[in-house]
């Protein structure tokens, strides 16, 4: 259950009056948890992951990608499954929100753009985030690895790279791919770059963006919207837009800028459905519900 309001902190005597914004997920004890139930789909391996808020598909077999996101009976990625597609420029892609080791650094003339000779194979095992309530599926690739988690009730899904060995730190980059379905004719991104922020709407030409802070929100249309942050510095955010399918965006990690102790990030991705509730996730960074059992929400002013 979600609770919304405001939280006020006043001292006459002081003359402080303080009124913040407050989101609250209350768990209760008769909510079922997070369902994992494993199936074939087109002669590929399909996880789910269900809980009172989404329905989450992943692929181990088809480069360890998110194939569905369903939300209110609306799958809110788009995917290719089973077999590659067309996006833009990309005449492969597996689409839907799918990892990418880079082994060169991003270039004008080398970029990031996904071939077919760039797909994984990735082996999975079902997880249980110690000491927390995220539950889900860990996949295991050569170099890296990609989890998917999500915990009782809430409408956010936690996705964490990890490296695998000395050796991966060859790869230049880690990156996460995602392709959102629309819901309007025209989709709005909302993103962040030297302390300022921006507002885009799809104009269906070629451009291409690159905000230094990870973070954004994408309006799919219909009262949907989708917040996607991280809390790691190194983390940068690429917003491309295509002329036939508009808005791409990618979270880009370089593994040699992450500490020596702790070879891993994790990044979110939350489901609203008005603006202000995704805006409230993008800035709560730092906050002890990513850890906590308890799934408490905290939010500050944007």
């Amino acid at each position: 259950m979600m609770l919304t309001g405001t939280v006020k902190f006043e001292n006459e005597q002081l003359g402080i009056c303080v009124t913040e914004p407050l989101s609250l997920y209350i768990s209760h004890g008769d909510e079922e948890g997070v369902q994992i139930v494993e199936s074939i789909r087109r002669e590929k391996t399909i996880v789910t992951l269900t809980n009172a808020s989404l329905q989450v598909e992943m692929s181990p077999d088809f480069q360890a990608s998110l194939t569905g996101i369903h939300y209110k009976e609306k799958n809110l990625v788009q995917s290719y499954f089973p077999k590659l597609g067309k996006w833009g420029q990309q005449r492969t892609t597996p689409a839907g929100i799918h990892p990418q080791g880079l082994a060169h650094e991003i270039t004008a003339s080398h970029g990031y753009m996904f071939e077919k000779g760039q797909m994984e194979n990735f082996t999975y095992e079902r997880n249980k985030l110690a000491h927390t309530a995220w539950e889900g599926v860990a996949c295991h690739g050569e170099n890296y690895t990609v989890a998917y988690y999500l915990m009782p009730a809430a409408p956010v899904i936690r996705v964490d790279i990890a490296m695998g060995n000395e050796q991966a730190i060859a790869l230049e980059h880690v990156i996460m791919h995602f392709y959102w379905n629309r819901y309007s004719r025209e989709r709005t991104i909302y993103y962040w770059h030297d302390t300022k922020s921006y507002q885009l709407k799809e104009a269906k030409v070629k451009r291409r963006m690159y905000p230094s802070e990870a973070k954004a929100v994408l309006h799919l249309g219909k009262e949907l919207y989708v917040a996607i942050w991280t809390e790691e510095k190194p983390s940068q955010l690429a917003i491309s837009e295509w002329v036939d399918k508009g808005f791409q965006v990618s979270l880009i990690v370089s593994p040699k800028q992450l500490s020596k102790q702790q070879q891993s990030t994790s990044f979110f991705i939350a489901v609203t459905t008005s603006l202000e509730a995704a805006l409230a996730y993008v800035h709560q960074l730092n906050r002890r519900w990513m850890m906590d059992e308890s799934t408490v929400y905290s939010t500050e002013p944007i």
